[in-house]
Order: structure tokens, then C-alpha cells, then sequence
């Protein structure tokens, strides 16, 4: 009997495994997404992203799988669904980031084109609140779409005339018009809208402008037409209105994607052979990693032109496993500083701050994870900085590193000087200690840890001990 309660209690313990591991398979509409492609897969596309922060022993967040996977079902070609498991050590720097309180955390993330540039944009996080429905879910995911589609008519004085629209650009890109019989511009034009932004015109006519569609050619909605570049004459888009059939469609006569930096700045074959410039001057390689121990040490640093790289560790002395560990993260540190220095980068020095002592109010002000070991690069002279949301680890590091000398991904402003503690209240009078952000790296979210959910964690885990033993 023994042996078998013990088989039992095995099998059980590998399908509980197994059902963890699985809340979401290659197979799913749901993309599983780490710290690695967090950048590139969420603020690197226009598409609406909408994410659930995770993790696999939380049982709202097993629970929430189907509506999940029906969500993003429906949202197939609208928005983008990832899904991230915070459990994971490799993305626990991540969820900090994020200022994930508790599981299952939803957020979407939303384009807003800068109004300095409207060829740019950026991403902006949102807390969802809702219903954890499919529908509830889909509803206000789809709500996040914005909408860049022109309205045309012939009565509406807020809309566009035909030959209005058909000018706008006229000379770079083609225009797109769906006869719609909806009340609201559909979900999936507003998509496609939003994804060839800057390189296709969409316009949309409703079935009521009767005089507007014999213009176009057009009997019965819904129906779509294209006006390639330089043509007076339509297309008429015989193919299925889905999104995959029509994006496809539309591709083929959307402006070309513009290359990237890498691509479009390539050297003649004199310029490759020549080698690299010398610098003006270099300062001899110093290994150190120095502590950042007060104000003063902190505003001296931040003093240096360049990226100032601030490591915040945990080191107790008193325990030996401590100890080995923040020797570890200062060869890290090393490694990469020197690694840098070769390549005559803009970090000009690496320091670290003992988060068990202080810093709290600096990786509060400036959105830094309180899971250690945590890294963020500071421009003083510029006012930028930027956190890590990479692992660290060696790789994690090279990359990040190599990310910010190329300039890819968002930077953040700041304004005031960055304190490294709170101010006693008998100075704070007298000094201005709170760091603005014109651009919050992460919105602070609503989310609070569910007591229910704290309780179920503890007996997941005390299950899981005892099954083991």
C-alpha cells in the first residue's frame, strides 16, 4: 500500500507539474513572452498588446487559461496576447519593472503617436480592471484601438470629400476606403489602420451614402476598394475580410517599410577596411566597481559625462551564501565594464548600492524592480535614464548594454536630482527630493496582492513540499 500511495502521490505531483508548465503551449493564440523579446514584442509594434502577468502555481491565474485562450482567439489579428510567468527567475527583474503586485496582473499596452514627430510613437500601459471574461477582455482590448480612419461623405460637414481624401498624400501613398454597414468603424479596419500607419490612407464610407458608393463603383457593403499611388481608377479586393487575407492584400501596395539604422548606414568598401578611429583620449581601465554609500557619493558620480550604471544588490556579511553572491554580481559588473571600455563606450562608470541599507527611495522614484540583483543607466548631463528588464546574467547584461550605446528602445526623462533615501523631515523643508518623470516608465498600477490568492500560493507550495518528502 505503501508503494502504491507513493506512485500515486508521484503522479500526481508530475501532472500537477506538467499542468503548470503547460498553461499555455506553442500550439495557443497566446504568444509566451521573456525578458529577451519583452522589448521587441510589445514596444517595439504599433499593434495593441494585451498581457497577463502569471504564475503557473496561482490558481485565478490556471483558472483564467480558457478565457484567456478565447480571448485571444478573437483577438487574432486586433491585438497582440502575450503572456508572461513571473514565477520565473528569468523574468522576475521584468515583473518588477512592471510593478506587478499580484497574479494574474492584465495590462495593455497602447500606441500614442508624438505629436513632435508623427512618424514615432510610443507605448503606454494600462491596468485592466474588468471582468475576467473572453468577452470582457476582447471588449476592452478592442477599446484600445486607435482609430486613424477617415471618415468620407457628402452630408457630414466632420468628414472628408471623396476628392478630399483621395488627395491627401496623394503623391507617396495609396488610399483604402471600406464601404461599411456598421454604425462604428469595425474593430479589424481600425486594426489594419493602425498597422499601416504611415504607409497606407484608410477612409471608410458608410452603406447610407448611396450617391458616394455609385461613385466608387460600389452596389453592397461591406465592400473594399484600393487607389494605388498615381492611379484615378480603384482595385476592387475580391478576397476573404479577414485579417491575414486582406493585410496581405494590402502590402502589396503600402509604402516600403523604412530599413533599419544597421541597414541603411552601410560603409563603402574603402570605409569598411579602414580601421576604426582612434579616440581623442582614454582613460586606463579601472576594474573597480565602487559603492555608493551616500548623497554625497551619489551626486558625485552622477557628476561624470557618459551613462552612470547603478547596480542594486543585496549583501548581508553575516551570511556566507550573501557574500559569494554579490561576488559573483561584481564580476558581472567587471566583466562587462571592461568588456565596454574596449569599445570606447558612453559608460564611464559602474557603481552598486546595498539595497538592504538604502536606495529604496532611488528605485522607487525611478521604477527600478525590488527584486535583486536590479541595474538602471543614468545620464545625469541628459536627464535620461533607462531600467533593465533583462536577466542578469551575462547575456543579459551584453545585451542591454549593447541596446542602449545603439539607442534602441525608450529612454526616460527626469528632472529633479535623483535621492538616493528619503530626507529627514527635519530637512525636507528645505530641499526639493522627489524626482519628476515627464514619461513614468511604468503607469503605477491599481492591482493589489488578493489575500485569497496568498493563502493558495503557501498551500500550492506547502502541497508541493509535502508530496515531495
Amino acid at each position: 500500500m505503501r508503494v502504491e500511495h507513493l506512485l500515486s502521490t508521484v503522479v500526481t505531483f508530475i501532472a500537477f507539474a506538467t499542468a503548470v508548465a503547460a498553461l499555455y503551449d506553442r500550439d495557443s493564440d497566446v504568444r509566451v513572452v521573456t525578458a529577451k523579446n519583452f522589448q521587441e514584442e510589445v514596444f517595439g509594434t504599433e499593434t495593441v498588446v494585451l498581457a497577463e502577468f502569471f504564475a503557473p502555481w496561482c490558481g485565478h491565474c490556471q483558472r483564467l487559461v480558457p478565457e484567456y485562450k478565447k480571448a485571444a482567439k478573437s483577438l487574432k489579428g486586433l491585438v497582440k496576447v502575450v503572456a508572461i510567468d513571473c514565477d520565473d527567475d528569468a523574468q522576475k527583474p521584468l515583473c518588477g519593472a512592471q510593478q506587478i503586485k499580484g497574479f494574474p496582473t492584465i495590462k495593455v499596452f497602447s500606441p500614442r503617436v508624438s505629436k513632435k514627430n508623427p512618424l514615432s510613437f510610443t507605448k503606454s500601459a494600462t491596468d485592466y480592471q474588468g471582468q475576467r471574461t473572453a468577452k470582457a477582455m476582447v471588449d476592452f482590448a478592442i477599446s484600445q484601438i486607435p482609430n486613424y480612419v477617415v471618415q468620407v461623405s457628402e452630408s457630414r460637414k466632420s468628414a472628408k470629400s471623396l476628392p478630399d481624401f483621395l488627395s491627401l498624400n496623394a503623391t507617396e501613398l495609396a488610399h483604402v476606403i471600406l464601404v461599411s454597414n456598421k454604425k462604428d468603424t469595425p474593430p479589424l479596419y481600425k486594426a489594419l489602420a493602425n498597422q499601416f500607419r504611415n504607409r497606407l490612407i484608410f477612409g471608410e464610407i458608410k452603406d447610407g451614402e448611396k450617391n458616394l458608393m455609385d461613385k466608387v463603383g460600389v452596389e453592397s457593403a461591406p465592400a473594399v476598394k484600393l487607389w494605388p499611388v498615381g492611379e484615378e481608377s480603384p482595385l476592387v479586393y475580391e478576397g476573404s475580410l479577414k485579417h491575414d487575407a486582406l493585410a496581405k492584400f494590402l502590402e502589396k501596395y503600402a509604402k516600403a517599410l523604412p530599413k533599419r539604422k544597421e541597414q541603411s548606414s552601410k560603409a563603402s568598401s574603402s570605409e569598411k577596411s579602414a580601421p576604426p578611429p582612434e579616440p581623442e583620449h582614454q582613460e586606463p581601465f579601472n576594474p573597480e566597481v565602487s559603492e555608493i554609500r551616500s548623497q554625497e557619493d551619489l551626486a558625485l558620480i552622477l557628476q561624470k559625462p557618459g551613462f552612470t550604471v547603478i547596480a542594486f544588490v543585496a549583501l548581508e556579511p553575516q551570511y556566507e551564501e550573501s557574500v559569494t553572491s554579490h561576488a559573483e554580481v561584481l564580476a558581472l559588473l567587471q566583466k562587462s565594464k571592461e568588456a565596454l571600455h574596449a569599445q570606447n563606450s558612453p559608460f564611464n562608470s559602474f557603481v552598486w548600492i546595498n539595497a538592504v541599507q538604502r536606495g529604496q527611495k532611488l528605485m522607487q522614484d525611478f521604477g527600478v524592480s525590488d527584486m535583486l540583483p536590479s541595474l538602471m543607466v543614468v545620464n545625469s548631463k541628459k536627464k535620461v535614464y533607462r531600467v533593465m528588464t533583462n536577466a542578469f546574467d551575462d547575456a543579459g547584461l551584453t545585451t542591454f548594454f549593447k541596446d542602449v550605446s545603439h539607442q534602441r528602445g525608450r529612454f526616460y526623462t527626469f528632472t529633479s536630482e535623483p535621492v538616493i533615501d528619503k530626507v529627514p523631515k527635519s530637512k525636507a523643508a528645505a530641499q526639493e527630493a522627489v524626482t519628476i518623470h515627464e514619461e513614468a516608465p511604468v503607469p503605477p498600477t491599481e492591482h493589489v496582492q488578493d489575500p485569497e490568492l496568498e493563502q493558495e500560493r503557501d498551500e500550492a507550495k506547502s502541497s508541493r513540499v509535502k508530496e515531495e518528502l
